[in-house]
């Protein structure tokens, strides 16, 4: 099993992504969180994906697909693509955050789950190292 594969496998149960435009670019970036419905769903596939795509210049492609979203992170370097399909996603904050966020500004791509209504970052791995992604497109 490739690298790709383990990735794609463990964030393919994820069931939804997140969209948090920045107030403010100077003191935090936006981020973008793929959630998982278990604490540590996608642990696996955030620290291949830290490990192996951190310095690739990787981008996010979004695919808007009726009412699901398909994503597929590509390294700019090797053009290789990991793909996620079928999420969920609330598109009054994808708009705010297509409005809000140019495309070609850098970002967090997090994993996350939610309990009791609340969104929670995933801590991978202590410090937390967050995966920054170049640029996002939408088709």
């Amino acid at each position: 099993m490739t690298i790709i594969d383990k990735i794609e496998n463990s964030f393919g149960t994820a069931t939804a992504i997140q969209f948090f435009p920045t107030p403010n670019y100077d003191r935090e970036p936006p981020v973008i969180v793929l959630t998982f419905d278990k604490p540590h769903d996608g642990t696996e596939g955030y620290n291949l994906l830290l490990d192996n795509y951190k310095d690739k210049n990787a981008s996010l492609v979004i695919f808007k697909k009726g009412n699901n979203i398909d994503i597929s992170i590509v390294a700019k370097d090797t053009a290789d693509a990991i793909n996620i399909k079928n999420l969920n996603f609330d598109s009054n904050q994808l708009a705010d955050f297509l409005t809000k966020e140019p495309k070609d500004r850098r970002f967090v791509f997090a994993v996350g789950f939610v309990s009791g209504g609340q969104l929670n970052l995933t801590a991978t791995r202590e410090p937390f190292s967050p995966v920054l992604l170049d640029k996002y497109e939408i088709k």
